[in-house]
């Protein structure tokens, strides 16, 4: 990671840091951010000079400017100021059911559109359906 540079993970793929990263949570209760399946997210910053996030993960490389879409289940790390965009070519209560995928937004400068994606074959069955009760909880 570069000097100030901020990396949105989960702790469920967390293996390990350099000393000057420093971790924090976010908890968001934005309806684009609650798409992406959580309500709180994991941020590693940079303090001082270059670092190192260790992330538990299967991965292949590819150059970044291939990785477009992306289910949300195969998302394991993203710069702090990427966007995404949601896809799909159903309906909204298809959408419900089957899920949709995550469509990588052309950015501002180098470094805010890198993500890391899984290369496991990773997809949901239940659509956008299994937020509910993970929105529930949170909620009530």
């Amino acid at each position: 990671m570069r000097p100030a540079e901020e990396v949105v993970f989960g702790y469920r793929d967390f293996f390990g840091a350099s000393d000057n990263i420093r971790l924090r949570s976010v908890i968001s209760l934005r309806l684009s951010t609650l798409l992406l399946g959580r309500i709180v997210f994991r941020i590693a910053r940079c303090e001082g000079d270059e670092g190192r996030l260790l992330l538990r993960a299967h991965v292949e490389e590819l150059d970044p400017q291939h990785i477009r879409a992306i289910p949300p289940e195969r998302l394991l790390a993203w710069h702090r100021h990427a966007r995404f965009g949601i896809h799909s070519g159903r309906t909204a209560w298809k959408t419900l059911l089957n899920g949709y995928t995550l469509v990588r937004k052309a950015g501002v400068g180098g470094a805010d559109g890198q993500v890391v994606v899984s290369s496991e074959d990773a997809g949901s069955n239940l659509g956008s359906i299994r937020f509910v009760r993970r929105i529930f909880s949170a909620l009530f």
